[in-house]
């Protein structure tokens, strides 16, 4: 397939485990257009991610960045130094958050909602840890993870085949209000459908749920 890697370094942050309350010190929200992508690829370090398909051309990203309370002053000052910047190299469309590598130091903490068009492939990669929701897409996903909870809806009429797989967790498929579990170590699940798009899943640790509606 032709990739547009859309690469948000914004999880590039570690999470800390929390002493204090955690407090919102800042939201990033902007539009992309995406030109004449029909591939988006999301490249995550960690953290959790939502994915939205939409019926509108461009990619909104919201995100929020969070910090523990017990050392909050010099936590925010960091968040405030991060910046999305988009770019286009060929056909590949990026967008990337400077200045991440104090703010893995740092202690800030992220949560981003993505919203794509529903009709394009989708790749997302996450190193370690988080999660990602994907929901509303009608195109091919693939999800590659190290440690990661993965939940994903999608129209049962679109899918050719589903391939799930966890080594350390659950691989389960929802059809028909049924539950198919994945077998063996690694978990494995393949299951066919009516339609001609792939919904593949593939973590290293982390339960996996594709429901089909």
């Amino acid at each position: 397939m032709r990739r547009i890697a859309f690469v948000l370094l914004l999880f590039t942050f570690l999470t800390v485990p929390a002493i204090g309350d955690e407090v919102e010190v800042r939201r990033l929200e902007q539009s992309f257009s995406l030109g004449d992508a029909d591939d988006v690829d999301i490249d995550i370090t960690v953290g959790d991610i939502t994915v939205e398909g939409t019926d509108d051309r461009d990619v909104t990203v919201d995100a929020r960045l969070y910090c523990d309370d017990s050392n909050l002053e010099r936590c925010r000052k960091q968040a405030q130094e991060l910046r999305l910047v988009p770019r286009i190299g060929g056909s590949t469309f990026y967008v990337d958050l400077r200045r991440t590598p104090w703010s893995r130091l740092r202690g800030v903490r992220s949560e981003l909602i993505v919203r794509v068009p529903r009709h394009l492939e989708i790749e997302i990669d996450i190193r370690a840890g988080g999660s990602a929701t994907i929901s509303g897409m009608k195109g091919e996903i693939e999800v590659d993870g190290g440690a990661a909870d993965v939940s994903i809806t999608y129209p049962r009429a679109e899918v050719g085949k589903v391939k799930l797989s966890s080594a350390v967790g659950q691989s389960n498929l929802i059809v028909d209000g049924s539950t198919i579990e994945g077998t063996g170590i690694p978990r494995n699940l393949t299951w066919n459908g009516p339609g001609r798009h792939t919904v593949e899943v593939d973590v290293g640790s982390g339960d996996v749920t594709v429901t089909l509606e």
